[in-house]
């Protein structure tokens, strides 16, 4: 089964629920280090075990010597790499074989696209459907159940001075003429950053902001990594790679978002991927089921 957006003591009971119900005698979690679940108390043994050991030698045989029909496997928050065939995830489809007994728990149910909840159905199948894309499953065939996040995003337009325009193609240029044998997404992810000089002038003291890096060296504006549940942050750039957005929204808790814009056509872009990954999201939560606990 997959369960996606549940908090903590939700998965625990889930976890509880399903050792109650299938005569598990063994529970392992795997989960990123820095994710690692509060585990639930239970009269079996339990143990968590870290994203990055699923590929060591020292873990990777003991376990596939160890696991049986009667332990349950949980992936915990373990969609961390867009690539479905990427070593990680084949090591932990070798484990899950020697297995019915799977879970996955995920915050969102995708990465940056519709095709990456396979990630979590080759989880909880063993990869059955390795060489089948997302156009050839149904998922509402599975058990999934969500915890809808109702991500909102709202866009604040910066006033810009007659000269930005200029400012802006010229930057452009410049980008392009250093470009050399770089990969051409090097352009748009800088010059995301330098539409920054732009949105300084209008931060306000009072509030909260979240930005790609340091370069501000102001007390109220943090990067991605230091985010922290409880605060409401205005974005004034967003990370490159999707995943570290996902895991600042999966931090944070928070789904009302602003975001600071140039109106130039990098922002105008990363303001399109924002809007067409929220709206991929709600597609999956329609085709699923809903979590009631």
């Amino acid at each position: 089964m997959i369960r996606i957006g549940l908090n903590e003591k939700q998965k625990q009971e889930e976890i509880k629920k399903y050792v109650k119900e299938n005569n598990i005698k063994n529970v392992i979690v795997f989960s990123p280090k820095n994710m690692f679940m509060k585990l639930p108390k239970m009269d079996i043994p339990i143990r968590q075990i870290d994203y990055d050991e699923i590929i060591m030698y020292r873990t990777f045989y003991p376990l596939l010597e160890e696991i049986g029909k009667n332990h349950l496997l949980i992936a915990n928050e373990l969609m961390r790499d867009k690539n479905r065939n990427c070593l990680t995830y084949n090591c932990y489809a070798k484990y899950t074989n020697q297995t019915e007994h799977r879970i996955a728990f995920n915050y969102f149910p995708i990465i940056s696209e519709r095709r990456d909840i396979m990630i979590l159905i080759d989880f909880i199948n063993s990869q059955q459907h390795k060489g089948f894309g997302i156009n050839n499953v149904d998922i509402s065939k599975y058990d999934i159940k969500c915890i809808r996040k109702d991500i909102e995003l709202s866009i604040v337009d910066i006033p810009l001075p007659e000269s930005a325009l200029d400012e802006y193609n010229e930057e452009k240029e410049r980008l392009f003429d250093k470009l050399g044998n770089k990969s051409p997404d090097t352009i748009p992810r800088n010059l995301h950053i330098w539409t920054g000089k732009f949105k300084k002038p209008f931060l306000n003291d009072s509030e909260v902001y979240i930005a790609r890096n340091k370069r501000f060296k102001q007390k109220n504006i943090f990067v991605y990594k230091e985010a922290v549940p409880g605060l409401k942050y205005i974005i004034i750039d967003i990370p490159f790679r999707r995943l570290e957005f996902n895991d600042f929204l999966r931090t944070t808790g928070q789904e009302d978002l602003q975001y600071l814009s140039t109106g130039f056509g990098v922002d105008k872009v990363y303001i399109k991927e924002l809007k067409d990954w929220i709206k991929e999201v709600g597609n999956i939560y329609a085709e699923t089921g809903v979590y009631k606990g």
